[in-house]
């Protein structure tokens, strides 16, 4: 089984996430900005890489992807959870400017691709959209979560 990886911008119900079912959870998130990780990436390692190249355009991002996971909003008890991400990371990477996130990508994609066509690499489109859903999230007063089944 492929590990899904999917950030997504939301407005947190007032009533507990925990609470929904399955179809509840995707009815939910499905109506919100998504970017889509679902690369074949090793976690945490490959995800600690990004949070790697973005700390190396904004040091405030921290090195480690599990320091931006505050709180498990929902977890099916096996291999599936929710998690809301800091918002101190939602804001950093939302500020950062679209050059600097391309120097992250390129820093990032480079490892998993070896060609001159980096930029179009899945990781590097990953990381832009990733980039627009934290700007959604800080322009609508929303919340950044991520969808992990590993």
């Amino acid at each position: 089984m492929s590990t899904t990886i999917e950030f997504y911008s939301v407005t947190l119900p007032g009533k507990e996430i925990a609470d929904l079912s399955i179809k509840s959870l995707f009815d939910f998130l499905g109506s919100f900005p998504v970017a889509d990780f679902s690369l074949h990436l090793l976690l945490p390692d490959d995800l600690d890489m990004l949070c790697q190249s973005l700390h190396g355009q904004n040091p405030v991002i921290s090195t480690a992807f599990g320091d931006q996971l505050v709180k498990t909003l929902w977890f099916d008890g096996q291999s599936a959870l929710l998690s809301l991400i800091s918002s101190q990371f939602v804001i950093a990477l939302a500020k950062m400017t679209n050059i600097q996130i391309e120097q992250a990508g390129i820093a990032w994609a480079s490892i998993f691709e070896k060609s001159e066509a980096v930029r179009e690499a899945p990781t590097f489109r990953a990381l832009l959209r990733l980039h627009e859903v934290a700007k959604d999230a800080v322009a609508n007063n929303r919340s950044l979560v991520v969808w992990l089944v590993y």
